[in-house]
């Protein structure tokens, strides 16, 4: 039988830049799949290359214990050099992007929703 370790830890270089939008508290749900390729859609027209991940993050400390779903964007370095970019500019519309993209899909839904998720939805967005 073949031996393999079930935790990897990643070789790559960190990315030379990275956006996060906490998405979940926007929102009040997770982003669909549909969602986030039309955020490819939108960022393909800043940079040719970037790296989209969705992340349901889970925070512990003795007396806490938080979850936070987030988007985020990033490039990585020889991306940006080939583009001949300013990391502090692509930075910015990358920001504006990622900003536009959450405000969208706060205000509409595409894609499917459990139960769970629209009620999140009903207590964060659609009671204001």
């Amino acid at each position: 039988m073949l031996e393999f370790s079930v935790s990897l830890a990643p070789e790559t270089a960190p990315p030379a830049v990275t956006v996060v939008a906490n998405f979940g508290i926007v929102a009040g749900r997770q982003a669909s799949r549909a969602e986030i390729e039309k955020l490819w859609d939108s960022v393909k027209g800043v940079v040719e290359q970037a790296t989209i991940c969705i992340e349901d993050r889970n925070q512990f400390g003795p007396r806490t214990a938080t979850c936070v779903y987030q988007v985020s964007v990033a490039v990585a370095a020889d991306v940006v050099e080939r583009a001949d970019q300013d990391p502090d500019v692509l930075q910015k519309q990358l920001e504006e992007t990622l900003d536009s993209w959450v405000t969208t899909c706060a205000t509409r839904v595409e894609g499917e929703m459990t139960f769970a998720e629209r009620k999140a939805r009903s207590a964060v967005v659609d009671s204001s």
